[in-house]
């Protein structure tokens, strides 16, 4: 089951004044968006997030802007069985005791 919030960009601080190592990163605060009630999916009363995420891109999101944030149950991938490698496929077998 997935569950989506509308958020807005409320805050970007930019570069080297937010202790990032590469000068084009910014870090981005995002809160609630109320203008059109699609948050009653989730929300009892007044809906209520904060988010705050180091991007390495400022580029990804701007200030006053909505966005839509989905959250989808993380379900494991199946594990993967290695193939036997040439070498090991190549190796001679013990015999069967008796």
């Amino acid at each position: 089951m997935s569950v989506t919030a509308k958020v807005y960009c409320n805050s970007k601080t930019l570069g080297a004044s937010m202790g990032a190592t590469a000068p084009s990163g910014a870090q981005v605060t995002f809160t609630c968006d109320y203008s059109d009630g699609r948050n009653k999916e989730w929300a009892q009363a007044t809906p209520w997030l904060d988010l705050k995420m180091s991007v390495k891109d400022a580029d990804l999101f701007e200030l006053g802007k909505s966005y839509t944030l989905t959250f989808d149950e993380d379900v494991p991938a199946p594990a993967v069985v290695a193939a036997p490698t040439a070498e090991a496929a190549a190796a001679p077998t013990a015999a069967p005791t008796a």
